[in-house]
């Protein structure tokens, strides 16, 4: 049996009520707000950028919701960012932005 499944469960009410942090809810809603200012494609840019060599995006948010994660596959590489302002984000676009870029320049891969 496994050690997890040992002694009598939690309710889901007791689960669910874990203290939220209120800085952690200040930063989100600053967080959200902050993302009204892109006004850019830098996101759809980047995107089209990395699918065009070859590699691929995900995008997700941390759990108390005070940074956006974004994980990138290029060239056999994978770089993962966690971002919690507009400046953050528009630099780790560029770099995403360049690096496909420069994989693109050097030509299509040999099949293995």
């Amino acid at each position: 049996m496994p050690r997890w499944a040992e002694g009598p469960a939690p309710s889901p009410r007791a689960r669910s009520s874990a203290p939220k942090s209120a800085v952690a809810n200040g930063k989100r809603v600053e967080l959200m707000d902050s993302w009204a200012q892109l006004g850019n494609n830098a996101l759809l840019n980047t995107l089209a950028l990395v699918l065009a060599a070859g590699g691929a995006m995900l995008l997700g948010k941390t759990r108390n919701g005070d940074a956006f994660l974004i994980r990138v596959w290029l060239g056999g590489d994978t770089y993962e960012d966690y971002v919690s302002s507009v400046a953050e984000w528009d630099a780790v676009m560029e770099v995403h932005r360049d690096t496909a870029e420069a994989l693109m320049m050097r030509g299509p891969r040999e099949a293995p």
